[in-house]
């Protein structure tokens, strides 16, 4: 009974913190692609697909691949609702490239979370188990407090000597305060793939 009490204390407080108009709310700064919101942080120390470019840029040169990603959002409660786009090109040069578009709506223009941006990512192998990365982005999101138009830039590192890896992560680097994207850091170990 005490537990049932506490989960639905926890609950309103978490549908509170995320309403269109609270301000500082995290969306749409932390939502992740499908495969790295399983794995929490630990995707920044596996990273080879097209999450890389959100998760870890690092890891986009460890498959060799063209690959095209699509993922949509969409959530009544708040409402929000997102789309992303993202290209990655790790196969026909000595860097991987990638890009992407995401488009997120909180349902009303003076929302929290309402915009676009857009990233160019590259990574290369430093060594035989090291590589490293970066994403230069452009966001432009309509916030409690105005518009939103910066550039940022994610950097990251990722080593992978057999099962064990482990990487480090800056994300969102910038001169300017970013609302709703600040200032993050990722370190990540995993053991498999």
């Amino acid at each position: 009974m005490r537990f049932a009490l506490l989960a639905l204390v926890f609950a309103s407080a978490a549908q509170a913190q995320h309403l269109v108009t609270a301000p500082g709310a995290p969306f749409p700064g932390f939502i992740d692609m499908p495969r790295a919101a399983a794995m929490g942080g630990a995707q920044a120390a596996i990273a080879t697909s097209n999450d890389a470019l959100f998760v870890n840029p690092a890891g986009l040169p460890q498959n060799h691949r063209y690959h095209f990603e699509l993922d949509g959002a969409d959530d009544t409660h708040f409402p929000a609702q997102g789309i992303t786009a993202s290209l990655v090109d790790s196969a026909s040069g000595p860097a991987a490239t990638g890009i992407y578009f995401d488009r997120w709506g909180s349902g009303q223009p003076a929302g929290r979370g309402e915009g676009w941006h857009a990233g160019l990512g590259y990574a290369t192998q430093l060594g035989s188990t090291l590589y490293a990365g970066g994403v230069t982005k452009y966001l432009r999101y309509h916030t409690p407090d105005g518009l939103v138009a910066k550039w940022a830039e994610d950097i990251g590192i990722l080593s992978k000597p057999g099962a064990l890896s482990w990487a480090l992560v800056l994300q969102n680097i910038s001169f300017d305060k970013l609302p709703l994207f600040p200032l993050t850091g990722t370190a990540a170990v995993a053991w498999g793939s």
